[in-house]
């Protein structure tokens, strides 16, 4: 029963790389195995005399490509494989030629790789088997813009990207907004063409009620052409400064004797936080406070906030 279980486990495995005899062709499997021609009409799985082709491997995107042979028997000098560094055979040796029955190193490539062999009119044998595994240039992560300006109280707004994702992968992906009030994110991609799209559509509770500094982070899983996966994160920071302002004038004490003083201090939120400019009645410096007064009667004090922008001047007294 165990070596059943074993031999099932080998087929399913092997299964999934693709398989090649040698030929000229070209290919873009990320990893396969390649065997001679095993063409000869004599002794069948061998290769056959007067051969001479020209394998390449060239994967969408292959930084490198590694080649490791499990099995080498050629005649000795006349049949042989050579490896070259690129598309053709215009491109530097890396390997070879080998011959015989030593087993060739492993053969690392710099990109594409072609592998040639060539054999002569009279002796052949059983040939070779080699495997060989890519690795490709890793994605680049998306980057985040704002079509357009994102206002106070917006509970929905579309993020654009540089380059398109699947639709599919957008209701997989993970997306917070931290900030002044936290988001719940629901994302919908938008204007999917082939599954694909570069505008996603972001629906928010309770919405953006609250100026100041929001992060959003796009978390995603993108499967390359090798089908390896990759986690990635796109983040991106905006700011909303239209909010209405709010003021709050608040005293350490505000009723008190004769003779003694209280602070004043005035809490802001809303609008630009980083242009906040205060008038003082009485007239006191351009400030939040603290403020120390030391009245000698009954006093009101009012602060006025105004921010220079699109938030409309607010006043509190106290």
């Amino acid at each position: 029963m165990k070596k059943f279980f074993v031999f099932i486990m080998f087929f399913i495995s092997h299964g999934l790389y693709a398989q090649y005899t040698m030929t000229n062709a070209t290919v873009y499997d990320c990893q396969g195995t390649l065997t001679d021609s095993e063409a000869n009409s004599v002794n069948p799985g061998w290769y056959e005399h007067n051969e001479d082709f020209q394998f390449t491997i060239c994967p969408n995107g292959a930084l490198s490509i590694t080649i490791s042979f499990d099995f080498f028997e050629t005649e000795p000098v006349n049949d042989y494989i050579i490896i070259y560094d690129g598309p053709d055979n215009t491109y530097p040796i890396i390997g070879g030629p080998y011959s015989g029955m030593n087993l060739p190193p492993q053969i690392v490539s710099s990109g594409c790789v072609t592998i040639r062999f060539v054999s002569d009119i009279n002796v052949a044998a059983e040939g070779f088997e080699l495997n060989w595994v890519s690795e490709i240039i890793p994605p680049s992560p998306l980057n985040i813009s704002l079509p357009t300006a994102v206002n106070c109280s917006a509970d929905v707004f579309n993020i654009q990207l540089d380059q398109n994702i699947h639709c599919d992968s957008v209701y997989t992906a993970q997306f917070s907004i931290l900030g002044q009030v936290n988001q719940i994110v629901n994302a919908m991609p938008i204007s999917c063409i082939n599954d694909s799209t570069d505008i996603i559509q972001l629906n928010l509770s309770p919405g953006l009620n609250e100026s100041g500094i929001y992060s959003l982070n796009f978390q995603y899983t993108f499967r390359d052409d090798c089908d390896s996966i990759w986690d990635l994160s796109a983040p991106y920071q905006f700011v909303i400064n239209d909010c209405p302002l709010q003021v709050n004038l608040t005293a350490d004490n505000d009723s008190i004797c004769l003779g003694d003083c209280s602070e004043l201090f005035a809490n802001v939120e809303g609008g630009d936080s980083t242009s906040y400019s205060y008038i003082w009645d009485p007239i006191w410096m351009n400030s939040p406070g603290i403020n120390t007064v030391c009245p000698v009667t009954t006093t009101q004090y009012i602060v006025t906030v105004d921010d220079l922008g699109s938030a409309t001047a607010q006043s509190d007294t106290i």
